[in-house]
């Protein structure tokens, strides 16, 4: 055997060892920019064209999520393509699922009504038709100064409402002045109804006759506003307590709980499946690159004892 006849040998083995053929043509891109374009060509294949998302999915996002997930894992040959395309599909379903027990959840929540959490915190039951649509949201919150006035206008209103009943006021201009700040705040709301005339005469120092002359109209709106100060005054130290019933409330669902709990499981099988699948991808890549190692180390072992140490 010949020298050259030797050299062809190694040369064979050298192209088996790094990947590479030897024949004319196409190659595949030389250029970074090249390179970068055809790194995706695997995703606009047909297997992942017919991605599973709903019709109510964002396509965009899982499409995303696709050429992320490409990029952190840089699967190379359809083997490895597969497995991150499963790895893909997993974090999808698992990403449905967290949605799904979300709106699961808040269903259970939607069941809990203002009303029952009024009976449940026994708020008189006169107050229920102004029960506010915030008694059921604790990030609703009120700052010290607000629950302050919210407390000083409803004690002044049930005492004006204790006196006026008596007998004891009578005299407009002096119920005005005796109890000026529940009359200023309430001036200020009314002008926030929009569909209110002024309460009080452009000084401020006396009722626009207009409500003096529909006296009805005018206990009826105070009522409104006062009771809106009520809550006020009080929701931020309902707020353990309303939790506390949440929370008992919902573990109390237990039809619906233990559909959630389906849910759950069927999340955990995924997330398991997801890390399953990472961990073969994982274990086929070091398995590759170890192949690839030993036949490089192969490959100079050989030219050494061809062609003689370098």
């Amino acid at each position: 055997m010949t020298k050259f006849s030797n050299t062809a040998n190694v040369v064979a083995i050298s192209n088996v060892s790094t990947g590479t053929k030897n024949f004319q043509g196409q190659t595949g891109p030389k250029t970074e920019a090249g390179k970068n374009r055809s790194k995706f060509n695997a995703l606009k294949h047909a297997r992942y064209a017919k991605s599973k998302i709903l019709p109510h999915e964002n396509e965009k996002e899982y499409k995303q999520l696709l050429k992320d997930v490409f990029e952190d894992l840089k699967p190379e040959g359809q083997v490895q393509e597969d497995l991150v395309l499963q790895y893909v599909d997993c974090l999808w379903r698992m990403h449905r699922m967290d949605s799904r027990i979300f709106i699961e959840q808040k269903a259970i929540f939607n069941l809990l009504t203002k009303e029952k959490m009024a009976a449940m915190l026994e708020i008189d039951e006169l107050f229920w038709d102004f029960i506010p649509d915030y008694l059921l949201n604790l990030n609703k919150r009120f700052g010290k100064k607000q629950v302050e006035l919210a407390t000083l206008i409803w004690n002044q209103y049930t005492s004006l409402m204790r006196d006026f009943s008596s007998g004891e006021f009578t005299d407009w201009p002096e119920i005005r002045i005796h109890y000026d700040a529940l009359f200023l705040e309430f001036e200020i709301w009314v002008r926030q109804q929009g569909d209110l005339s002024p309460l009080l005469t452009p000084q401020r120092d006396a009722f626009n006759p207009q409500w003096l002359a529909n006296q009805e109209l005018l206990f009826d709106t105070l009522k409104d506003f006062a009771i809106s100060m009520y809550f006020q005054a009080n929701f931020m130290s309902w707020k353990d307590q309303i939790r506390n019933w949440m929370t008992a409330w919902y573990f109390l669902q237990k039809k619906e709980l233990k559909e959630i709990d389906q849910f759950y499981l069927a999340h955990t099988k995924l997330m398991h499946l997801a890390h399953t699948t990472l961990e073969r991808l994982v274990k086929l890549q070091k398995y590759k690159h170890s192949i690839a190692k030993d036949l490089q180390e192969h490959y100079r072992n050989l030219v050494n004892h061809v062609v003689g140490p370098c």
